[in-house]
């Protein structure tokens, strides 16, 4: 789940969450098509293929377990 949380007139910051509904753990990956250039990110990596942005969890949360919560977030320039 992608959730803008603050806006100006040449930027904005998202909060994103990955949750597990599986009944086993998961390495994530979530790919999304960003608005901008990703100004500063913070627990996740990224990588970016034609238009998709790709992020996936750093060394502490890149594992979610059954019904677990991982979050990370972004600040984009427009």
């Amino acid at each position: 789940t992608l959730t803008e949380v603050s806006r100006w007139g040449t930027g904005y910051c998202v909060d994103a969450f990955v949750t597990n509904a599986s009944d086993a753990d998961i390495t994530w990956e979530v790919s999304a098509k960003i608005e901008g250039s990703i100004s500063s990110l913070w627990n996740a990596n990224k990588r970016e293929a034609g238009d998709e942005t790709f992020f996936t969890g750093v060394s502490w949360n890149s594992v979610v377990s059954p019904g677990a919560t991982q979050s990370f977030g972004f600040c984009a320039d427009l």
